[in-house]
């Protein structure tokens, strides 16, 4: 059985509900092309992990800056795209 776009949207979804997290609260972090279109395909803002290559609206270089890139979104208030073809 395939993943389709309608399947990986539903288990993230769920994965949502499980820890009560609104949709438009969530990123999706990954270094790979699979990622990067699991999250397009789920609808959220996607991080690229030490991959420049990918299209993201947000790069980390290491882990420990991941935190202070969460801190920085919580203060937004907004998951505003900042995505680079």
């Amino acid at each position: 059985m395939s993943a389709t776009p309608n399947r990986i949207r539903n288990r993230l979804c769920a994965s949502w509900t499980t820890f009560a997290c609104l949709p438009g609260k969530a990123i999706y972090i990954g270094d790979s092309r699979v990622d990067e279109q699991f999250a397009a395909n789920a609808g959220v803002p996607f991080v690229a992990y030490r991959n420049p290559e990918l299209t993201a609206n947000y790069y980390l270089d290491s882990f420990a800056a991941g935190p202070d890139l969460i801190r920085g979104l919580i203060g937004n208030e907004s998951l505003e795209s900042r995505r680079k073809s």
